[in-house]
């Protein structure tokens, strides 16, 4: 290793890997130019080596803010959910890196967002928001394992009961027992009768009444094969 003077400016010069490397400091320090010209050779024995240096993970709050960044072109209201959860989850977690966020921490957040009244759904959406900012840094699959989601209750939708027309039964009933076919019977269906007749081509459905003549039941007879 050498230093020397071009003017004013001090500049540095040293053998690496069979190649001469001389390169400017740009200082008109020697202290600086010395400091300079160790940093530059210890970048190139990193680069040549294969060594990467390892950068420290955010804070989650500086996570999630650049996490929300990268959601384009959703809905509002969708946004809004999202902003939200961050919300909640940086009262608990915003202060920590991200690698120090642990499935403890995740169930301790369960347990104060139930406490506080909170759905099992509204707290799995938000863990879910978590979820995609950890692994967007890659450190969701480090706890994956250890976090239990909570269960969700089954949303089931109602059905109203369907009103029965005057003359219309919701069953299905014989017309005659000693019919010479074996299965012909009539069936009422929103507000209509149809009748099925058991044929040596198949069975076959078609209509039976008009509204008008829901008061009598008439029997048919199969039609010929």
């Amino acid at each position: 290793m050498s230093l020397y003077k071009r003017g004013d400016v001090w500049w540095y010069k040293f053998r690496f890997a069979g190649q001469v490397v001389r390169e400017s400091s740009k200082s008109e320090s020697k202290t600086v130019a010395k400091d300079a010209e160790r940093a530059r050779r210890r970048e190139l024995e990193e680069s040549w080596n294969q060594i990467k240096r390892r950068k420290l993970p955010p804070l989650f709050s500086v996570a999630a803010a650049d996490w929300l960044k990268t959601r384009t072109g959703i809905a509002p209201t969708t946004e809004r959910s999202y902003r939200l959860a961050i919300s909640h989850l940086t009262e608990d977690l915003g202060k920590q890196l991200l690698c120090d966020i642990s499935a403890e921490d995740l169930a301790a957040y369960q347990t104060r967002r139930k406490r506080e009244g909170v759905s099992n759904r509204t707290v799995n959406l938000e863990l879910g928001v978590l979820r995609s900012i950890l692994r967007r840094y890659r450190m969701w699959e480090a706890i994956a394992e250890d976090v239990d989601f909570l269960k969700e209750t089954p949303h089931r939708v109602g059905r109203s009961p369907q009103k029965k027309k005057p003359g219309c039964s919701t069953q299905p009933r014989r017309a005659d027992a000693g019919a010479s076919t074996p299965s012909s019977c009539w069936q009422s269906t929103q507000g209509c009768e149809r009748v099925r007749f058991a044929a040596s081509s198949g069975d076959r459905l078609i209509s039976l009444r008009t509204p008008s003549q829901w008061a009598r039941p008439r029997r048919l007879q199969a039609p010929d094969a």
